[in-house]
């Protein structure tokens, strides 16, 4: 949501280890129904599309750019972090 706010007004750059967003909730209905898969899983692109998206894992965050393990490093000039959570 921060990234569909702010794209609005400046150049953001989303960094995700995956494509897409992945609706967890719904994750449980997908082991019974596994065509919903397509349904919980929308790429960044579709909701985004004025969003730079980057797909990789952040290893280090300075206070000037973001470095990625693939050794991609990405300046800012504004940073927000919203690291999700993990199961």
């Amino acid at each position: 949501y921060a990234a569909h706010l702010l794209a609005r007004e400046c150049h953001v750059t989303l960094i995700d280890d995956k494509a897409h967003f992945e609706f967890t909730p719904s994750v449980l209905r997908v082991l019974v129904q596994p065509h919903k898969l397509q349904e919980i899983n929308k790429p960044h692109k579709s909701y985004l599309p004025h969003v730079n998206v980057v797909v990789g894992r952040v290893d280090q965050v300075t206070p000037y750019h973001v470095s990625l393990t693939t050794t991609q490093q990405i300046p800012f000039d504004y940073l927000v972090v919203a690291s999700g959570s993990s199961y």
